[in-house]
């Protein structure tokens, strides 16, 4: 695997109401996740209530193009995400994992300028397995 992930609207907060936010949204969530809940042996109970929804991709090189489909989706809905995020801990995250220790991606300026206008978060997290491609 030379690089996959996935890039996601997360919503965080407390007492979230997840059909009230499908409904706004139009779209159905990859994960849900209550207060309290198990997330993974590692990482334990979740202090929040989740709600995730996942665009994962397979290359790398087209980070950005995965970025702006997500974006493409959440446009027609950015008043009902800046007013949720008056509320709550709103976020696009984009995940990245590479087998190598080589890991880089392009954003457009129009990407980061589209996420500058809906006025949330941007979270990126890198994992990488370390080996060396010669």
């Amino acid at each position: 695997m030379i690089g996959s992930g996935n890039c996601s609207l997360v919503i965080r907060g407390t007492e979230l109401n997840f059909n009230e936010i499908e409904k706004n949204l139009k779209i159905k969530p990859s994960r849900l996740v209550t207060k309290g809940e198990v997330i993974s042996k590692v990482i334990g109970k979740s202090q929040y209530d989740l709600w995730i929804y996942d665009l994962k991709f397979e290359e790398l090189k087209k980070t950005d193009q995965d970025l702006k489909k997500l974006l493409s989706i959440l446009n027609p809905y950015k008043s009902y995400i800046q007013y949720i995020a008056k509320h709550a801990d709103v976020r696009i995250k984009c995940y990245v994992q590479s087998d190598y220790a080589q890991i880089n991606f392009e954003l457009s300026p129009n990407v980061i300028a589209e996420i500058a206008d809906m006025n949330i978060k941007l979270e990126i997290s890198i994992l990488s397995w370390g080996r060396v491609k010669y």
